[in-house]
């Protein structure tokens, strides 16, 4: 192989949608354009050769005219009106193919934006030094056996135990991989280094739920001489307001409080061991004991629905 010297930037899970998403005070499509934006401008001012998108552009495989149309601007023109003076490269997420299957491919947005050379997707880039691993069920755990010194992969790869995930250290690696880095796992984590390999995950790009906003939304930027890993660092992104400004944190204090209440108020008449015969006496008995309690009475008609139905607190995301 020959001497890799290259210089890149990585996001991860932008998930670019027009759709309302619960608690945010500002526009999503407006403000994660302007971080997108933001990142591309960083990309051009230190001269990178490439930018890397480590999947799930888009929230659906077939967004909105408006979505589609508004990356395609800023793909075509964000650079004042002209192309981007670098590489573009998409890892296939999930949310980017129907079915998570990605025989889907020709159906959607992302092949539209490849189809007019507005991103390259591929299986590995050897100017660069890249291997991509695009998302596909199980790839957690696939042995990925490549002589690239950068995997730019799609794929639960955590520090620690995560639903449908791999470890950092059970993650298969060899002796010519420098840096894993990984999307679809939201929260992201600080750099890591096992085996002399290092592990990064920027974090989800775009917000789209309240458990998005700890973390700082940021970039990626890794550094290659000689095929060794020179630098790799985390930059935040300017544009990206802080989360208080995003998300109405009062609103999802709230609705964790009153998450906790009914739990307790739950197990509380659980714990009465009261018998009943019919449902018109749990629903009233119910009603009985948080009026006695002084519960909210909108703790106490949740209740009411969640005891009727049997559902365990977290299957309804209306108090998540």
């Amino acid at each position: 192989m020959a001497k890799i010297n290259s210089r890149g930037l990585y996001i991860a899970d932008p998930h670019f949608t027009d759709s309302s998403i619960p608690n945010r005070k500002d526009d999503f499509l407006e403000s994660l354009s302007s971080k997108f934006q933001n990142a591309l401008e960083i990309a051009r001012d230190k001269e990178l050769d490439y930018f890397v998108i480590l999947g799930d552009l888009f929230h659906s495989p077939d967004p909105s005219g408006t979505v589609r149309n508004r990356v395609i601007n800023i793909l075509l023109s964000g650079n004042d009106s002209k192309r981007w003076p670098f590489d573009i490269f998409l890892t296939i997420g999930n949310h980017d193919i129907f079915g998570h299957n990605i025989k889907t491919i020709d159906k959607t947005a992302i092949k539209t934006l490849e189809a007019v050379n507005l991103i390259k997707i591929c299986d590995k880039s050897d100017k660069y030094g890249i291997h991509f691993g695009h998302y596909k069920h199980n790839i957690e755990n696939e042995k990925i056996d490549v002589d690239s010194p950068i995997i730019a992969i799609h794929a639960n790869i955590v520090p620690n135990n995560f639903y449908n995930s791999v470890l950092i250290e059970d993650f298969h690696v060899n002796e010519k991989n420098r840096v894993v880095i990984s999307g679809h796992y939201h929260p992201g984590y600080n750099l890591i280094s096992h085996n002399e390999v290092y592990f990064a995950n920027p974090g989800s790009f775009g917000r789209i739920s309240t458990t998005d906003s700890k973390h700082e939304i940021q970039a990626c930027i890794i550094e290659l001489k000689n095929n060794d890993l020179e630098n790799i660092e985390y930059i935040p992104i300017p544009n990206a307001k802080k989360s208080n400004f995003v998300f109405d944190l009062e609103v999802i204090q709230e609705k964790k409080i009153n998450k906790i209440e009914i739990k307790d108020f739950i197990n509380t008449i659980n714990e009465a061991k009261i018998v009943i015969s019919n449902e018109s006496d749990v629903i009233q008995m119910i009603k009985d004991f948080g009026e006695a309690s002084k519960i909210d009475e909108k703790i106490v008609n949740e209740a009411i629905k969640r005891v009727n139905n049997q559902k365990p607190m977290e299957e309804n995301n209306e108090w998540i």
